[in-house]
């Protein structure tokens, strides 16, 4: 399945823009060229995995949405995504958010748990408020775990987790201070990382590309957590790994 035919930019344009803080335009620069033409990065796949029925669970960066392929690939089965339209030949649908604070951004590591749960390393690069040109001082990053509702069309936040601070994973509406302490505290990880969960039910989370923007972490070290979802939000990390940072 070609994925122009899933997502280009003149069939299926995203709703408002959502160009990653770390490709070239938003950098300031005029774009990469190859044999001297000039191109963007429009889908850049983030990660891959195999789900629970064989089928291939496929994230895009730059285009904050998760697609869910047939195991052969010949197929979309359905999408989520907040900004780019849905696409007609998805046989299950177009998932939404729940909630607008919800909404994922820059996914990487994806997988899906089971038929309804979908775990996600939200890294953030093109939430609102998280910019190049504030050197990046608004952004958070975030394992997020999601329950998929397809008789609704919706995915609704079931469990996340950010450092040093926390949101609160099961309010309704996050207040005003409650998202800007975690836009201006919390750790950014600007590129990949990983998620995932373990046989005992706890969750390994890698921030391995931490931005100096955090007076906790000024050299950047990267953050492994085994984070237990099933505790109170404060109270979840089990062990901490902290790896300095190489130059």
């Amino acid at each position: 399945l070609d994925l122009f035919g899933v997502a280009a930019p003149d069939s299926s344009p995203p709703a408002e823009p959502a160009v990653s803080s770390w490709t070239w335009v938003a950098a300031g620069c005029s774009g990469e060229t190859a044999g001297g033409r000039a191109y963007v990065d429009y889908h850049h796949l983030s990660s891959a995995s195999v789900g629970p029925d064989g089928n291939l669970v496929v994230s895009s960066r730059n285009l904050d949405v998760v697609w869910s392929f047939s195991a052969d690939g010949s197929e979309l089965e359905w999408m989520l995504s907040d900004k780019l339209g849905c696409a007609s030949l998805a046989t299950r649908g177009c998932l939404g958010f729940a909630r607008p604070g919800d909404a994922f951004s820059a996914p990487h590591s994806v997988r899906q748990l089971n038929a309804t749960s979908l775990l996600v390393l939200d890294d953030g690069n093109n939430r609102k408020g998280c910019s190049h040109a504030t050197g990046y001082a608004g952004c958070f990053s975030r394992a997020a775990l999601y329950d998929l509702d397809f008789d609704a069309g919706l995915a609704r936040l079931a469990w996340q987790f950010e450092a040093p601070l926390a949101l609160p994973g099961d309010a309704e509406q996050y207040s005003r201070a409650d998202w800007r302490n975690a836009m201006m505290h919390d750790e950014y990880n600007f590129d990949g990382g990983s998620v995932h969960a373990l046989a005992g039910g706890t969750v390994l989370t890698a921030f391995t590309a931490t931005y100096p923007t955090r007076a906790s972490n000024r050299n950047a070290s990267a953050y492994i957590w085994e984070v237990d979802p099933r505790a109170p939000v404060r109270e979840g990390v089990r062990s901490l790994l902290v790896v300095p940072h190489s130059g």
